[in-house]
């Protein structure tokens, strides 16, 4: 049996940091999403990481909505899977 990717379990606090550049957090979370793009990760989410990731915990208000679809839409990315 062929060895598939690795899998990384990942929580909106993974997601928050990039979008947020917060280093040094931001370069590692960068460099593990481009491992994904090229099929080297596989990122396991919930769906409490999308709805965290969209309105951060702690925080008044959602992230802008011109960005919401945009980060959203990320989620759909073949390198994401979504588990219960």
């Amino acid at each position: 049996m062929a060895a598939g990717p690795d899998r990384r379990y990942w929580d909106s606090t993974c997601f928050i940091a990039i979008l947020n550049d917060e280093e040094p957090w931001a370069s590692i979370g960068q460099r593990i999403l481009d491992r994904a793009k090229q099929g080297a990760i596989e990122l396991i989410i919930s769906p409490m990481t999308m709805a965290e990731t969209v309105r951060p915990k702690g925080s008044s208000a959602p992230i802008p909505v011109e960005h919401q679809q945009t980060v959203l839409d990320f989620f759909e990315n073949d390198f994401i899977r979504l588990r219960l």
